[in-house]
């Protein structure tokens, strides 16, 4: 049973990766936009938190190697949250599309992207490096102090934290697009009154 979930994980893992590589090295255009970027960021991150759940889960850790397992972890948790504030991103994209009437795909530049994507790589890792700090638990197995995982303590405190740095996250990016939209529409509103008060005016010139 172990042997088949191991060959189910690296299989998925690879054929993932895989897609991500076509996808990054495309030349279509359609692969340029936003949603792909975030797409390609978010798989990549994703593939990365597998590699690190592989090493902290299928692998057994001595005591004086602790380090090992809390290394597996920590990349897996940075990765999950990385990919899951990715995800959020990209449907508060798709949102934004949808709300444009000619569904216009690159609504954000690329140094829009990139931007988040530094601020979603530093709140991760912000988010999860402290367990690097955590206390471990362990079990004797042949005789061997071997790691089990982190603490009840600190697992309650990542779990909290992790649930705050989501809620603000998605509170503040939503406010930031929401108020990006009402400036456009404001916008369109104003040109708008502009054109009438034109047309109004040559109308009354000409009568």
């Amino acid at each position: 049973m172990a042997l088949a979930m191991d060959i189910l994980d690296y299989g998925l893992l690879v054929v993932n990766l895989y897609v991500l590589l076509r996808i990054g090295i495309s030349r279509d255009d359609e692969f340029k936009s936003p949603f792909f970027y975030w797409f390609l960021v978010t798989g990549i991150a994703s593939s990365i938190s597998v590699v690190g759940f592989i090493i902290a889960v299928r692998f057994t850790f001595p005591e004086e190697q602790a380090w090992g397992f809390k290394f597996g972890d920590i990349m897996n948790a940075i990765c999950v949250t990385f990919a899951t504030i990715g995800k959020t991103i990209i449907s508060f994209h798709r949102y934004s599309v949808m709300l444009n009437a000619s569904l216009v795909e690159n609504i954000w530049s690329s140094r829009m992207s990139y931007i988040l994507t530094c601020i979603v790589f530093i709140i991760s890792i912000a988010t999860c490096s402290s367990a690097f700090w955590c206390g471990l638990t362990y079990k004797v197995v042949e005789n061997v102090t071997v790691v089990v995982y982190l603490d009840d303590a600190c697992i309650l405190v990542q779990k909290s934290r992790s649930s705050v740095i989501y809620f603000l996250f998605v509170i503040v990016a939503l406010t930031a697009l929401t108020r990006r939209e009402f400036v456009k529409i404001g916008r369109l509103a104003q040109n708008s009154t502009k054109t009438l008060i034109m047309i109004f005016q040559i109308s009354e010139t000409c009568s």
